[in-house]
């Protein structure tokens, strides 16, 4: 055990360095957005960046404040492929917000 939470310790403190200062959304459902949660803002936070919109409190503070710096879409047991058809029928299909900024990756 004190292997591994040195491990995390050490993967942590690389990737704060690198991330200092970035926001990410992370969201869990496509179709109604769902926020990531459970285990997954603890992994954000441990990677050295801000979740954005985390909570309602969170929402609120910073609805006015930057964007978030890129948004992760992890939708539970989906596929890539499957996430990638969701994320183009929500952004591509009828309703769509088509001012909203996208990059692929």
């Amino acid at each position: 055990m004190t292997a591994l939470r040195r491990r995390i310790e050490t993967v942590s403190a690389e990737a704060a360095d690198a991330a200092a200062g970035h926001r990410v959304l992370a969201v869990e459902w496509l179709d109604r957005l769902f926020m990531a949660g459970h285990w997954v803002p603890e992994m954000i936070r441990l990677a050295g960046v801000v979740m954005s919109w985390a909570s309602k409190a969170d929402r609120r503070r910073r609805s006015r404040g930057p964007g978030p710096w890129m948004a992760i879409l992890m939708p539970c047991g989906f596929t890539l492929d499957q996430t990638l058809q969701e994320v183009v029928r929500l952004h591509f299909g009828a309703g769509a917000r088509r001012d909203a900024p996208t990059v692929y990756a």
